[in-house]
């Protein structure tokens, strides 16, 4: 991690997760991911004014991962049983799952966040 990544993270302007390593394939992303932990900040800074300006914007997705992790967090923060979480990303797939594992076997959760202009449940 160089020094701005790390100062950005100390300032708690952005999170990062490291990759979850149990049972390691050599298909699985083995690198920790950033998200930024302020969507609203992230969207001011890259100077969007609006919902369509957003929408048009390729890193949209990002945003919305970024914004739906925090939520995710806050609520098993919540819940004031520990708890770790890992990003795990295929090699093929090309998508993220934000996986957290509570501690003492409280089991797995995982979530995994797509956009799209139609969303279906």
């Amino acid at each position: 991690m160089n020094a701005a990544q790390m100062q950005l993270e100390v300032a708690f302007l952005v999170r990062r997760l490291p990759p979850y390593s149990a049972n390691i394939h050599k298909w699985i992303v083995k690198r920790p991911k950033l998200y930024w932990r302020d969507t609203g900040l992230l969207h001011a800074l890259l100077n969007v004014r609006d919902r369509d300006t957003l929408l048009n914007r390729s890193w949209v997705g990002t945003s919305w991962e970024g914004f739906a992790i925090e939520q995710i967090l806050a609520a098993l923060h919540y819940t004031n049983r520990p708890f770790d979480a890992y990003y795990l990303r295929t090699s093929g797939s090309g998508k993220p799952i934000c996986s957290s594992r509570r501690r003492q076997s409280y089991g797995y959760w995982r979530s995994n966040s797509r956009r799209a202009r139609a969303p279906t449940i």
